[in-house]
């Protein structure tokens, strides 16, 4: 969870629910997959951006998963090869202009999400392609980019 993360409330149980059901609590953001996925990263995972057109890409900012063999050894160890790996989470060194992502601009691979596509890519083909029926929006979570919280006073 990084620190964008806001809950409405204090109760979390029902994404506890879900990650003991289902291994993994994650939300999708309102992009589908292929915008944010570079080719580099698509040859390297074996897929084409038209397998991945009907999917959301997920939100790696907030990311249970439960503690588990299976989630262990095909989620996050391929997560971590990817970003080890030299052309996967880093597309080249030209990767500063992959960053702006203007909702003008349509199509596959427009920029580059790094870790957040990688591990889009890694839940839809675990997931048999049927990531959907697993990531769904959760009403108590709310991500806050630029919120500015003033934790300490001005003592100088």
């Amino acid at each position: 969870m990084d620190a964008s993360v806001r809950f409405k409330s204090g109760d979390v149980s029902l994404i506890i629910q879900r990650v003991m059901a289902d291994g993994f609590f994650i939300q999708h953001h309102i992009y589908m997959m292929p915008r944010h996925v570079m080719p580099v990263m698509l040859q390297y995972f074996h897929t084409q951006a038209c397998l991945l057109a009907p999917f959301y890409e997920v939100e790696a900012n907030f990311f249970v998963v439960k503690n588990e063999p299976l989630m262990s050894k095909a989620v996050l160890d391929p997560w971590v090869a990817c970003a080890f790996a030299p052309r996967c989470v880093y597309p080249g060194d030209d990767w500063r202009k992959l960053l702006a992502c203007f909702d003008s601009k349509r199509g596959y691979s427009v920029c580059h999400r790094f870790d957040q596509a990688a591990l889009g890519v890694i839940l839809v083909t675990l997931f048999d392609f049927k990531l959907s029926h697993l990531v769904v929006p959760d009403n108590n979570v709310n991500i806050c980019r630029e919120n500015k919280v003033k934790y300490f006073p001005n003592t100088i």
